[in-house]
């Protein structure tokens, strides 16, 4: 029996689609909800990924809302 062995694959490599959807369900929440009810495991199971896709994403809930309001004043800009 022969083995194949795989290469290292080296650094994740982020879904721009993940982002994406990741991204889209954080901009509802947090308008539909605020800041206060906004939670990283509300946006994921809305976004349908887990968690640890958004925290290798952001360390914290505080950086996904500052990334969110310069991807949302970057639309109104652009």
């Amino acid at each position: 029996m022969t083995s194949e062995r795989r290469e290292p694959s080296g650094a994740a490599v982020f879904s721009t689609a993940v982002t994406d959807a990741i991204t889209d369900a954080a901009i509802d929440a947090l308008v539909e909800h605020g800041y206060a009810k906004l939670s990283m495991e509300g946006v994921a199971r809305r976004a349908g990924v887990g968690k640890s896709a958004l925290y290798r994403r952001w360390p914290s809930k505080v950086d996904m809302v500052v990334d969110l309001a310069l991807v949302m004043t970057g639309d109104i800009a652009g």
